[in-house]
């Protein structure tokens, strides 16, 4: 499996134009967001941010198993592990205590200002880096390595709408998303690198039919 970096540029041209993001109030985008909310939009937000649980690496797993050879299981199992790294170091070390939206808007008596989805259970702390957002893009940059054109535009579409919805259901702010964006992009970067760089016998094997 080899790195593709022209496969990586839309991602890189998302990383060019959200970085001025960064810069803005804390809750801009949360607030443009909120005033979005509908039935239709709360239902595809609610849904599509599951894309983002590490319970899709299963799946991932198993077809790279059966379809792939042992270097892209390899892979794959690697920078998801990277991801889990980065993203437990910020929240429990670096950024521990980052207060999410509900708490914030709590504690300067606006959270009765916002619409808080029926059913989402709201956390309170621990907001930064958007775990679900890092692993949505670690998985759409990594199967974007061997996907076809459409298709790598379908798993950038995907992951950006996790990273929207996670702040749309008020569980992070646009920062918290933006860099686990960049958490999932480098975890891909690393892995691929770090597999071709200290390649093995066995890279190539496949599961036996």
């Amino acid at each position: 499996m080899n790195l593709y970096l022209k496969r990586l540029y839309p991602y890189l041209v998302l990383v060019f134009i959200g970085f001025p993001g960064v810069f803005y109030r804390r809750g801009w985008l949360f607030e443009r967001l909120n005033d979005w909310h509908s039935p239709f939009l709360n239902g595809w937000f609610t849904t599509i941010t599951w894309l983002g649980d590490a319970t899709f690496a299963v799946l991932i797993l198993f077809w790279l198993y059966w379809f792939k050879n042992y270097k892209c299981v390899y892979a794959f199992v690697l920078g998801f592990v990277l991801h889990v790294i980065f993203v437990h170091i910020f929240k429990q070390w670096i950024a521990h205590g980052f207060e999410r939206p509900f708490l914030y808007y709590q504690q300067i008596g606006l959270e009765s200002s916002f619409d808080w989805i029926e059913g989402v259970s709201i956390r309170k702390l621990n907001s930064f880096p958007s775990g679900h957002t890092a692993t949505a893009f670690f998985f759409a940059t990594f199967l974007s390595q061997m996907s076809r054109r459409a298709m790598a535009y379908l798993w950038l579409f995907l992951a950006i709408m996790v990273g929207l919805s996670r702040v749309y259901i008020g569980q992070h702010w646009f920062m918290d998303i933006y860099v686990g964006m960049l958490f999932g992009l480098w975890s891909t970067l690393l892995s691929l690198y770090l597999v071709n760089r200290y390649p093995r016998p066995w890279f190539e094997k496949r599961r036996k039919q």
